[in-house]
């Protein structure tokens, strides 16, 4: 009616991608390994693999007319934003498959192939990249509220706001390990005469 106005929207968005490897997956035993060939050490990546983002977002906004001079302002807001990114053999416990002791643990996070580093890091290593599964979960719920009131040439408003916020990350830095191979253990020392590991 003329006093009262109800504004309300909801939105959805998803949004699935997949980043694939530097190097294409290779069959060993029967099983699709995908080694993820990463160039220019571990820590760089190139976090090859699915990622699944969804976000929900609900507000609403009710104005009210008091009088000739005050209107009242009610507001609500939720908003739920997801991301899932996983390693490109997420569910494939590949290091069980290599006899890697306890890269493993059956959990989905712990899923994949182990890394392993060649140091200096001219050789891409293979492997799951670090920082991979991430897992982030957000629940933001916002309200606010005022009243405004004209007296003559001026203007006073009064209101009040509360924001709640949930907020998780799952993100390990090797979930699987990581294995660096360089020429230390055969170093001959200072002479440099060994070293060729």
């Amino acid at each position: 009616n003329d006093r009262n106005t109800i504004f309300t929207r909801y939105s959805y968005n998803k949004t699935d991608t997949l980043t694939p490897s530097l190097c294409p997956p290779t069959v060993i035993g029967g099983n699709s390994i995908d080694p993820t060939c990463i160039v220019g050490g571990a820590a760089t990546g190139n976090y090859a693999g699915p990622n699944y983002t969804t976000a929900h977002n609900v507000i609403g906004n009710y104005v009210r007319i008091l009088n000739a001079t005050t209107i009242m302002e009610v507001k609500a807001n939720y908003s739920k934003p997801d991301i899932l990114s996983l390693g490109p053999n997420n569910n494939k416990n590949y290091g069980d498959f290599f006899g890697v002791p306890n890269a493993n643990t059956g959990t989905q996070e712990t899923s994949g192939l182990p890394l392993m580093e060649m140091r200096p890091t001219t050789i891409a290593a293979l492997g799951e990249t670090q920082w991979v599964p991430l897992q982030i979960y957000n629940r933001t719920k916002q309200y606010a509220g005022s009243i405004s009131n004209t007296r003559g040439a001026h203007n006073i408003r009064v209101g009040a706001g509360l924001v709640m916020r949930s907020f998780g990350v799952l993100q390990p830095n090797s979930a699987q390990g990581l294995g660096g191979f360089d020429s230390a253990p055969t170093n001959s020392g200072a002479t440099g005469l060994g070293g060729n590991a």
